[in-house]
């Protein structure tokens, strides 16, 4: 009996178009300005640029604010002067490349548990 062989799938993530993409951003909350700034600070493959970073920042009661980022190593200072930081914050982002590159990222209780500034870790990279 021959086992199934796995080698046309081993390492089949690292021979798509996602190599070289490393989606990340910064946010920084300011309860006095009443604002929380993304910056991105992701890393492209050659060839690739940022087509535009939404960000989504909701509240635990579901306001939302909104915000994008259309350059590579831009910011975004989203005004969350409709929310209410009581139980805290979610920051959502979507990363949107050139070459359809996509991802999302999240960081969730800014405000409350989570430091007031800090790196949004991303969850999810689709390659095309």
């Amino acid at each position: 009996m021959t086992p199934i062989s796995n080698s046309g799938i081993i390492n089949i993530n690292a021979r798509s178009c996602a190599i070289g993409f490393a989606p990340s951003a910064t946010y920084a909350y300011d309860s006095s300005a009443k604002t929380v700034t993304v910056t991105d600070t992701s890393t492209l493959p050659s060839g690739d640029d940022i087509t535009i970073i939404h960000i989504r920042v909701t509240d635990a009661f579901g306001n939302v604010a909104l915000g994008s980022i259309s350059a590579a190593e831009g910011n975004d200072a989203v005004d969350v002067s409709g929310l209410d930081p009581i139980d805290g914050m979610s920051v959502n982002v979507m990363f949107v490349t050139d070459n359809r590159l996509t991802a999302d990222g999240s960081v969730y209780n800014v405000a409350t548990t989570s430091p007031a500034s800090g790196n949004i870790r991303y969850v999810n990279v689709v390659a095309c």
